[in-house]
């Protein structure tokens, strides 16, 4: 589109995530052996997680391209202005936070309605979703908080109950099917279907904590869903994320991947596991970080502030170009 429209100067990308990145972070710490595994489905679908990470490493060379054909960036996070203005310093950068979706906009957590132990997780249906990490904190937090539980929205990747689920399966889901047997976790893991936008207010409001455990995202907008509705929140200190969330004040932030300074997936998942027993250790702090986390969201994704500031940089752009008023 870039090239075929060919006016850089009229022409905005708006940054949701970053391929080039995921690409990186894609394997999330995963044991080698675990990455260079294939099943039937994989092989047939030529979809294994080393082919998986390949399309983004395409999709990233793509992108850049893009970014470096217009003069303007809408971005929401530091983490994107940074790497956006890495490959192309001469473009023009706003931020434009994103709105949510209708439903997220009234109810709000109460501690007194939440289910002991629960632990909801948007999705988990790739290796940058983290969710094996989440598995592997499991067995630390179930030593304190026996009563304690996973609910991971989306399709499960380790159902298994008739041949045609076997055949479907895929490396990531092997792999976490075994990791859910070896620690136990049969009765500890829950997998609820795609949810409507409804149902996913449903489980952030029963729930006990919303855990963000990707290894990279830019601004999710799971975490700002919660965020808004005042419940507890645990994430992994990567990308976007500490624009939007302030560790420590609107809930528990934790090191999780990183290129930088190598980690392996248990020292993720320890860390995860002790920020969300940070985050259940006490019940007072924990209130507090809902209500901080209810008022920076509700200014982060305020519709009406977004909106403006959306027209003001069409507007601005529009003052920007000395190729004509059309």
């Amino acid at each position: 589109m870039t090239r075929a429209f060919n006016r850089p100067e009229r022409t905005v990308i708006g940054v949701q995530g970053l391929c080039t990145l995921c690409a990186t972070a894609y394997m999330a710490a995963l044991p080698g052996e675990v990455v260079r595994s294939k099943t039937f489905r994989d092989v047939l679908k030529q979809d294994s997680m080393l082919q998986q990470q390949e399309k983004f490493v395409k999709r990233g060379i793509h992108e850049q391209e893009a970014l470096r054909n217009v003069k303007h960036i809408m971005g929401r996070t530091a983490w994107d202005a940074y790497w956006t203005g890495q490959w192309n310093p001469d473009a023009a950068y706003y931020v434009v936070n994103e709105s949510l979706r209708n439903e997220f906009y009234t109810g709000r957590w109460e501690a007194e309605k939440a289910e002991p132990g629960a632990i909801f997780l948007s999705q988990g249906d790739y290796p940058l979703k983290g969710l094996h990490h989440m598995l592997m904190a499991m067995p630390e937090i179930l030593d304190k908080y026996p009563e304690a539980k996973v609910y991971v929205a989306g399709n499960s990747l380790v159902k298994d109950g008739t041949l045609k689920d076997r055949i479907k399966i895929s490396g990531y889901g092997c792999y976490l099917k075994r990791l859910i047997k070896e620690l136990q976790l049969e009765d500890k893991v829950v997998f609820l279907g795609r949810l409507s936008a409804a149902q996913m207010k449903e489980q952030y409001l029963r729930c006990s904590a919303y855990v963000c455990c990707s290894s990279l995202e830019n601004s999710p907008n799971s975490l700002g869903e919660a965020m808004i509705l005042g419940a507890p929140c645990v994430a992994a200190e990567v990308g976007g994320i500490p624009s939007l969330m302030t560790d420590g004040r609107d809930g528990v932030m934790y090191k999780g991947f990183s290129e930088k300074e190598t980690r392996s997936g248990e020292q993720i998942a320890g860390n995860l596991a002790k920020a969300l027993l940070k985050l259940w250790g006490n019940r007072e702090t924990m209130v507090g970080y809902c209500e901080n986390a209810r008022n920076h969201a509700k200014i982060t994704h305020d519709r009406h502030a977004n909106y403006e500031k959306l027209m003001e940089v069409y507007a601005a752009i529009l003052a920007s170009d000395d190729g004509g008023k059309e």
